[in-house]
């Protein structure tokens, strides 16, 4: 029997808090003037977004911290003064 390493219940509790959804393929269409022509060959896999009621709580709380941030962020100009040497 193996032994187990302490990190080892975290990692497995990441990597199923990480697991990525199956995204649907998505064709490109044909341009009209050069009719059924490709000029190169892939699909393209369209990025999904969670809402906020489907996050986990990792993902809300990084929304969380960058949000704060960009708040933050808004509030700088009026923190600014030239005079405060």
């Amino acid at each position: 029997m193996q032994k187990k390493s302490l990190g080892s219940g975290i990692l497995d509790k990441v990597r199923d808090a990480n697991k990525r959804k199956e995204r649907n393929q998505l064709e490109i269409p044909e341009i009209y003037p050069l009719g059924s022509k490709k000029f190169w060959d892939f699909t393209v896999f369209p990025r999904v977004y969670k809402n906020f009621q489907e996050m986990n709580k990792k993902d809300k709380i990084v929304a969380g911290l960058i949000g704060s941030v960009h708040l933050m962020a808004c509030y700088a100009p009026f923190c600014y003064t030239p005079w405060a040497a």
